[in-house]
């Protein structure tokens, strides 16, 4: 997002009441020769002094062993989430599912047949 001078806090960020005022700040921090300076420099640069800005970007993983067929594994991958689990779990739960389905038909043969008589 680009800041022009100004620029309204309606037109920038939504919701905002435009008869408050707002006080927005950036900071920002860098390395200087290994020494991190946070916020803003009173003081110009020296000329020699390499000046490097970095990102640092951290990733973690943690790695279980399937040591059973009943292991459900949680995948989290930036914004999307799965579950992995194993077939065990995964019959458990059709066979679960086509027993329900065999009894609700059977309860609706049966009113049926209770509705004739």
């Amino acid at each position: 997002m680009r800041v022009f001078p100004g620029d309204t806090t309606e037109g920038l960020i939504g919701g905002l009441d435009p008869n408050l005022n707002y006080s927005f700040s950036i900071s920002i921090s860098f390395n200087v020769n290994g020494i991190i300076y946070e916020g803003e420099r009173t003081q110009p640069i020296p000329p020699g002094f390499i000046l490097t800005l970095s990102t640092t970007i951290t990733y973690s993983t943690e790695t279980t062993p399937l040591t059973t067929a009943l292991t459900t594994v949680l995948v989290n991958i930036g914004a999307t989430t799965g579950v992995i689990v194993g077939s065990i779990v995964v019959l458990t739960v059709l066979l679960v599912l086509a027993i329900i389905i065999i009894i609700i038909m059977v309860l609706v043969m049966y009113i049926k047949l209770a509705i004739r008589l």
